[in-house]
């Protein structure tokens, strides 16, 4: 955990700091659920009823990005969205109007909280993610 500059409970370095800053997607395309027979490979009542739009983010399990991030939240434009479905090479996220396409997604935008919502640990997640078909952008 510590590689990747990850605090583990029980310890503290204010030094640390995370190798992995973002994990980034942006929107492809965004469609009204009325117009929808399906969204990925489940019917909608896999949506959340209120749920009137979804959007469909390039970054699947293909990429190490997991099924177990379905239920979990993603960020855009500061503000957290359910992700409904993760295939081979797409997410879906339930969505509102002050979402387009084009917008940044921030994935993994808590990994403190990653094992709680997933089942699996930061560590795990994150070495999953395919050198191959993650870009990696470096900055100071």
């Amino acid at each position: 955990m510590l590689c990747y500059g990850l605090q583990e409970a029980g310890y503290y370095d204010t030094n640390l700091k995370p190798v992995l800053a973002e994990l980034i997607g942006k929107v492809d395309t965004v469609k009204y659920l009325n117009e929808l027979n399906y969204v990925a490979y489940e019917e909608l009542c896999s949506v959340d009823s209120s749920c009137k739009k979804i959007a469909k983010i390039k970054i699947g399990y293909g990429d190490g990005f997991p099924k177990c991030n379905k239920g979990t939240y993603c960020l855009i434009n500061k503000k957290e969205y359910k992700i409904s479905q993760v295939t081979m090479d797409n997410t879906f996220v339930e969505i509102d109007d002050l979402v387009n396409v084009g917008d940044k997604v921030e994935l993994y935008h808590r990994p403190n909280e990653l094992k709680d919502k997933t089942g699996c640990s930061a560590l795990e997640l994150f070495i999953s993610l395919s050198p191959l078909r993650v870009k990696r952008i470096l900055k100071d």
